[in-house]
């Protein structure tokens, strides 16, 4: 009997009793529970190097596994079978779909996004497909038989039969260090990319802030109301420190005349987005005043100004007399015009007695005159 023969009669492999083993969902339990306790560690981290390690699985893991697993519930039975994966390749199409995923995402909230994609939202949508992925798997698994479910089996029996291989080992190996690679390069900020953008908002009618309707005239110690938007985007906790200056501009376009109004500190955490209130109330009177806010990272120094500050935001403003003011200067103007007519009118009076004096006086004199030659003329 030839070697062929034998082969074609020999009988089927029977599964190995870990092949058969019932699989259990506490990858899914585990991957979910991953995900959510990230979520809430890199909205308080402040170290780059823990934000990497615990962020790279999350963008380059989670939510893959999870879309994998919704689409194909059950293992591999052998080796020819069409309809499912082994470990090794569902780890490869786990990384390969989060990257998809990845870069729809992106896809998605670039428009809503016109200052920039936040990490925050970012990584809320990707938690969030990675907990529907795992939960739409988890319900899929179970129209399925134990045996035929993708999952984690008992580990005393993977251990019993042996069935981590030295290739699986290295392959898993591999795979990890080039996600952690790969991951590193997109979560790390490059050399440019650490940044805060400083906007001054005011708040409309429905409660949103916008860089509109600044004020333009106040009076003199009114309070102008408006709000500093700070997104930090350093990479970590920073400490901000705003100056608000009022200043008079001369011709030379420097600074003749400042005071200083208001000095605050706010500390704002890694990618997120603060909105601090600020009143002041200028003390000084003219046209075309800038009303300066100067934004420090850290300590401000005493006297601030555009050349040592991060940013540099500024209002035109006309500030006036409060109207008791203008209406004693108007009263006291009426009254110096009230006492200059009373004067003027008493020296007229007097000018015009002298002259009415003056006249009657010549009157006279000529009504002797008159008498007199009328007497010598009859």
């Amino acid at each position: 009997m030839s070697d062929a023969h034998v082969g074609e009669n020999a009988p089927a492999r029977e599964p190995t009793r870990a092949e058969s083993a019932p699989r259990y969902s506490y990858d899914l339990a585990l991957l979910v529970g991953f995900v959510l306790v990230a979520a809430v560690l890199l909205a308080i981290l402040d170290s780059v190097l823990l934000r990497t390690v615990i962020g790279v699985p999350v963008v380059t893991f989670a939510p893959g596994y999870a879309l994998v697993t919704a689409l194909l519930p059950v293992r591999a039975s052998d080796a020819t079978d069409p309809g499912s994966l082994d470990r090794i390749e569902r780890l490869a199409v786990a990384v390969g779909a989060s990257v998809a995923l990845v870069v729809l995402g992106a896809l998605l909230l670039a428009p809503l996004s016109p200052g920039g994609l936040a990490a925050v939202p970012f990584l809320e949508l990707l938690v969030t497909w990675t907990v529907l992925g795992a939960g739409v798997g988890y319900i899929r698994r179970r129209n399925y038989p134990p045996e035929r479910r993708d999952g984690v089996a008992d580990p005393r029996t993977l251990v019993a039969e042996g069935r981590f291989d030295r290739l699986d080992v290295v392959l898993v190996l591999a795979m990890l260090v080039a996600v952690a690679s790969v991951g590193h390069g997109l979560a790390a900020p490059g050399p440019d990319a650490s940044h805060t953008t400083v906007t001054l908002v005011t708040e409309n009618e429905s409660g949103e802030y916008v860089a509109a309707d600044y004020p333009r005239s106040v009076t003199v110690g009114e309070s102008i109301d408006t709000s500093l938007l700070v997104d930090n985007g350093e990479g970590e906790r920073t400490s901000y420190t705003v100056v608000a200056v009022v200043e008079r501009i001369g011709p030379s376009e420097q600074v003749v005349q400042r005071s200083q109004l208001e000095r605050v500190t706010l500390t704002v955490s890694a990618d997120q987005r603060v909105v601090r209130e600020l009143s002041v109330a200028p003390d000084l009177l003219g046209e075309s005043l800038r009303l300066s806010f100067y934004v420090y990272e850290g300590e401000a120094p005493t006297n601030p100004s555009p050349e040592a500050a991060a940013h540099h935001l500024y209002l035109w403003l006309s500030v006036e007399e409060t109207g008791d003011a203008a209406d004693e200067a108007g009263d006291a103007a009426d009254e110096g015009v009230d006492r200059d007519d009373e004067e003027g009118g008493d020296e007229e009076r007097d000018e015009a007695g002298e002259d009415d004096d003056e006249e009657r006086i010549a009157r006279r004199t000529t009504d002797l005159d008159t008498t007199a030659f009328g007497s010598e003329g009859r």
